[in-house]
């Protein structure tokens, strides 16, 4: 009997156990955030800069390489209501790639319309975790709707970005400003003289002196982004979510960047008809969120830690005929996959849609040789990689 009576005494507090949560849940009311109301989300940005110029190349003596700066990085949002209604919305770079990015021959593309005739090197980059971040904050007040419109007589906003070395971890401060009438100063190529380049190696700059390379450095040359087009609708609909309403969200800027530009010469002496060999730097973001006007409610949680685990994962790397895909996330069965390959130009050559899983491998033996970025946007969630092509 007393077996009996220890046996159902333990069922009695199995019950218990199993039941109180759910009965103490039931009394305290649904689980929402009460101490940090806050709207996480992200997205993936690849820029190619482009660098024109007016210089007649037929009239150059030299064959000339030219090396550019490229960013690719990835940009997380955040917005937050203060005490006093207000919402801040926080811009966090999370990655960067590539202070010196790749070689190529110019020019590569001949450019005409309607500001004129104008040669074009391109280039790109892919991304190292970690290399910098920067931040951007806004303050705008709450009501039925907020707008932020940057074209019409929107104010100037100034951010600094923090980025390194990916190999020396030397970090290096940069102030930056979004201006509305676009850039603040060309970029111009300078052959310094004896006395300048012991000025640059003074300096901590090393100088190639060899008869076929010289090193060129503009001290002068600043981040400047022009953007326009770009219109952002917020609604506060409770305590705990806001609406976001986009009507065109994609962004055209100059970026103009402070970086030792490099150039290989063939032949000496270095001559141009026309003196500076390039007058600005336009770079194109290549994310176009064009959602029709659509209302998407946004619930309010708990700002996300960045999950390493779940980047994508491209190889092998450099690639033949095909490469595989790898994603370390769970796929539900109406995931909308969309895979795109982007050239270093900026245009889609390759694209897939898939529901419910990742297409494993592609097929790349028809791309021609070189470096190439691939994104794979699963729902709203985007990850990024790249691959060269031999």
């Amino acid at each position: 009997m007393t077996n009996y009576f220890n046996f159902l005494n333990f069922y009695v507090w199995v019950f218990i156990a199993l039941t109180l949560p759910n009965l103490l849940s039931s009394q305290t009311g649904p689980n929402v955030p009460q101490t940090e109301r806050v709207l996480c989300y992200s997205t993936t940005t690849k820029e190619v800069q482009k660098l024109s110029s007016t210089v007649n190349y037929s009239e150059i003596q030299t064959h000339e390489l030219l090396r550019t700066k490229v960013i690719t990085y990835k940009k997380a949002f955040q917005v937050s209501l203060d005490d006093s209604d207000n919402y801040i919305t926080k811009y966090r770079y999370l990655y960067h790639k590539n202070l010196f990015p790749d070689w190529h021959i110019a020019p590569d593309e001949t450019i005409i319309d309607n500001v004129g005739t104008r040669q074009v090197f391109s280039t790109t980059s892919t991304i190292y975790e970690g290399g910098w971040f920067g931040s951007q904050y806004e303050v705008k007040r709450t009501g039925a709707y907020t707008t932020m419109d940057l074209r019409n007589g929107y104010p100037e906003y100034t951010y600094h970005t923090d980025y390194s070395n990916e190999e020396t971890r030397e970090y290096l401060e940069t102030k930056s400003t979004i201006l509305k009438n676009g850039l603040t100063s060309p970029l111009k190529f300078v052959i310094p003289n004896n006395e300048q380049l012991t000025e640059y190696q003074n300096n901590g700059y090393t100088v190639i002196e060899t008869n076929d390379w010289i090193k060129v450095f503009n001290r002068d040359i600043t981040f400047t982004y022009y953007i326009t087009e770009k219109k952002i609708v917020y609604e506060l609909y409770n305590e705990y979510t806001l609406v976001y309403k986009v009507e065109k969200f994609y962004a055209w800027f100059t970026e103009v960047a402070q970086d030792l530009i490099v150039k290989e010469i063939n032949t000496q002496p270095y001559v141009l008809s026309t003196g500076d060999c390039a007058e600005s730097i336009s770079t194109t973001l290549y994310e176009d969120y064009n959602f029709g006007c659509d209302e998407e409610s946004m619930e309010v949680r708990q700002k996300e830690a960045i999950d390493a685990s779940k980047s994508l994962t491209v190889f092998p790397n450099p690639a033949n005929d095909f490469v595989n895909l790898h994603l370390n996330i769970n796929f539900n069965e109406t995931d909308k996959v969309e895979t795109l390959v982007y050239n270093q130009l900026g245009s889609v050559v390759m694209a897939n849609t898939s529901v419910g899983r990742l297409l494993s491998t592609l097929n790349v033996e028809s791309l021609r040789s070189g470096l190439y970025h691939i994104t794979v946007q699963v729902n709203n969630n985007f990850y990024s990689s790249t691959f060269t092509k031999n």
